[in-house]
């Protein structure tokens, strides 16, 4: 039987810039500064895995206050 595989959705510069509510020029700066999520080159254009996003969204998540 077949395995049918889930492919990965791509974002574009602008999809991810929409999404995180920041300017395309922010992805940009963050891409040069390399603070950004994982990218990937696909046929010379640069798009965003969405589980990059994701993964790189938790790591920079701000830890959960502790209770006194």
């Amino acid at each position: 039987m077949a395995r049918k595989e889930k492919r990965a959705r791509l974002l574009t510069p602008g999809e991810l810039a929409e999404f995180l509510n920041v300017s395309p020029r922010t992805i940009e700066t963050w891409r040069y500064q390399r603070k950004g999520p994982r990218a990937v080159r696909v046929g010379g254009v640069l798009r965003f895995r969405e589980s990059d996003v994701e993964a790189w969204l938790e790591a920079n998540a701000d830890p959960a206050p502790q209770p006194r």
